[in-house]
């Protein structure tokens, strides 16, 4: 689900994906939501990555899922994950989208689930959500593939400032002077840091 709520946490809508595509689903979800547009100029998108494959994907391809907000439409793109690199990962995998300062193209974050030393993809790569030649399509007919250029190989920032290079780089911010930051998730496991 998508869910709106106000500055109080009140809930005021949710949103489903569509019922074909839960269908498919694994147990690898939303990982990152970002918002276009405004609800005031009636030109509100809210875009969101799926960590993972689900079943109508191919192999080494995840979906950037679109919601209109004006239209309640569902429309998708698919994004191409690099190979895993290292040999203690299972799997590469998103973990985050958030919108940077130009306002339509997003910073999506791009990882192995390996840690420490066995780690080695923790990526930071650019979409442009507004490129011509990629059109997000409803979910069921054949989807673009989205182009995806390396902003940032973050593995060294988090090696330096972390006890051991994390397994999950989770999420991105950037003020409005321009700082990044970058958020990490240990699920409350003593083997993560």
């Amino acid at each position: 689900l998508l869910v709106r709520t106000d500055a109080a946490g009140n809930v005021l809508d949710s949103v489903e994906l569509p019922a074909g595509l839960v269908a498919g689903a694994t147990s690898s979800g939303f990982e990152g939501v970002t918002a276009t547009g405004s609800a005031a100029a009636g030109d509100e998108a809210v875009w969101a990555v799926i960590q993972r494959e689900w079943a109508d994907d191919p192999a080494g391809a995840v979906k950037i899922a679109r919601y209109e907000v004006a239209t309640g439409e569902w429309t998708f793109a698919r994004y191409p994950l690099d190979a895993v690199a290292s040999p203690a990962a299972d799997w590469v995998g998103l973990s985050e989208i958030t919108l940077l300062p130009d306002g339509h193209s997003v910073a999506i974050v791009e990882r192995d689930n390996a840690i420490a030393g066995g780690a080695r993809q923790k990526l930071i790569y650019g979409v442009d959500l507004a490129d011509p030649s990629v059109e997000f399509k409803p979910f069921g007919e054949t989807l673009d593939t989205v182009g995806k250029t390396l902003l940032r190989d973050a593995l060294g920032v988090l090696d330096r400032n972390s006890i051991a290079v994390p397994d999950k780089l989770e999420g991105v911010a950037i003020t409005t002077d321009r700082r990044v930051f970058l958020a990490t998730d240990n699920d409350g496991v003593d083997e993560n840091y």
